[in-house]
């Protein structure tokens, strides 16, 4: 059996009395969806995840946003 290791970024902002999280519409059938991508060999899921949100939101990843060592939700 073929292993795939898919890392998800969970964008979340808070605003006063609430918690919201990022969604995309999606390519097919403009579906939401979270940002998702393939591991590549030798990388963390951490720079997975620093990698595709800056590749899908066009954001500077050493300055635009930050991705937290550790899972959080």
């Amino acid at each position: 059996m073929h292993k795939v290791e898919i890392a998800i970024a969970l964008v979340r902002s808070t605003v006063p009395g609430s918690l919201h999280w990022l969604v995309k519409h999606g390519q097919s059938g403009r579906k939401p969806g979270f940002i998702i991508g393939q591991r590549l060999e030798n990388e963390s899921f951490r720079d997975t995840i620093k990698r595709e949100v800056a590749w899908e939101l066009g954001l500077d990843r050493k300055r635009d946003f930050s991705v937290s060592s550790m899972a959080q939700i």
